[in-house]
């Protein structure tokens, strides 16, 4: 899972060069490796890394990276909790990735 706070902060300072969008896995950084003397990638790298910081991890890695997020279960509902002779005791603790 790519993350979105590198993602943002690669393009804000290395988007001119594309490196955000080759973080990303996309091949459109290679134009804007090819235009970085106009420095218009620049522009619209620093318009691009404000997006991806206003956006929610989930928005990010489905808008940009093109992935569907799982939803986590909490704590609360991965965990069976049994009652043994008065006392409780926790049987299994699931996490999902």
């Amino acid at each position: 899972m790519k993350s979105r706070t590198t993602a943002a902060i690669l393009a804000i300072f290395l988007g001119g060069l594309g490196i955000h969008k080759f973080y990303m896995g996309k091949a459109i950084g290679l134009v804007y490796l090819l235009f970085c003397w106009t420095y218009i990638p620049a522009i619209i790298a620093l318009v691009e890394g404000i997006l991806y910081f206003s956006a929610t991890d989930n928005e990010f890695q489905v808008k940009y990276i093109g992935k569907s997020v799982e939803r986590k279960e909490t704590m609360e509902q991965s965990c069976n909790i049994s009652s043994n002779n008065g006392e409780r005791s926790y049987s299994s603790i699931k996490k999902k990735l």
